[in-house]
């Protein structure tokens, strides 16, 4: 790493998992910008990246996986988003947001638009009642569905620990869905750039404001896929304060067949 400064070509700013807090609580102590409104801001840029990966693969349908935290928050406000133009939408939610928070609110929205929601368990559930394991659930091929990984983001620390949320990640892995991730792939050390225990592989990872620290670890792509930056409406400067230079791999890289590496 060097010092912030005078960036050769060949570095990008860079977030740890503190520093992307930091820059997050900047944002609203100094600025003012409430917490919602960077997640407005986030999720009109997945909702476009999404529409963007739904034309490249000529995918018709959407499946939003949810947590209970700002990850999914995200994921709330982004079906809202593509609901609002048509596009055909499902959530799947790991467990209801925090009361009192910007993630509860976009959940409310979009439980009062009567967006189609149904829990983890249930999917769980309907996945393995199918002939085929590989599949998530029931029904539609995933062949023509985008999932959205919103489970966890930057905040999570340590392995997912079992549970319905580790199962939706084993199941999504043996599918053959398109995935894109948000922020980072659900059980991916965003510091580190390797799986905690059981990670998504994405396709697409959607990262807020800069790519993570992580992601200057080779091994992370075979976990990230191409990674593309979403601007949630902060300052430049906050960037530029609270980032690390470091080499990365080019913002955009398809990681194309690679696999992942041995765990």
């Amino acid at each position: 790493m060097i010092e912030t400064g005078e960036i050769p070509p060949e570095y990008d700013l860079v977030l740890d998992r503190a520093a992307a807090r930091r820059l997050d609580a900047a944002a609203t102590e100094r600025f003012g910008i409430p917490g919602i409104v960077l997640m407005e801001h986030a999720a009109i840029g997945i909702a476009r990246l999404v529409d963007q990966v739904r034309l490249e693969a000529n995918l018709s349908a959407v499946t939003i996986i949810c947590g209970p935290g700002n990850n999914g928050g995200d994921g709330w406000a982004v079906a809202r988003l593509l609901a609002n133009r048509g596009v055909r939408v499902e959530i799947v939610s790991t467990g209801s947001a925090r009361a009192g928070t910007d993630a509860a609110t976009n959940e409310h929205i979009a439980r009062e638009m009567g967006l189609p929601v149904r829990s983890a368990a249930t999917l769980i559930q309907a996945a393995s009642t199918t002939s085929c394991s590989a599949e998530l659930a029931a029904g539609p091929d995933l062949a023509d569905t985008l999932v959205v990984d919103a489970i966890f983001g930057i905040g999570l620390d340590r392995p997912l620990g079992g549970g319905d949320p580790e199962t939706l990640v084993n199941l999504l892995n043996r599918s053959t869905a398109t995935v894109l991730s948000v922020d980072v792939p659900s059980g991916l050390d965003a510091d580190r750039g390797v799986p905690m225990g059981a990670c998504v592989r994405a396709d697409v990872t959607a990262t807020m404001v800069a790519p993570k620290l992580g992601m200057s670890n080779p091994e992370s792509a075979a976990w990230t896929g191409r990674i593309e930056v979403i601007d949630i409406g902060t300052p430049p400067d906050l960037l530029i304060e609270f980032g690390t230079a470091t080499r990365i791999r080019p913002i955009g890289d398809d990681v194309g067949d690679a696999g992942p590496p041995e765990t």
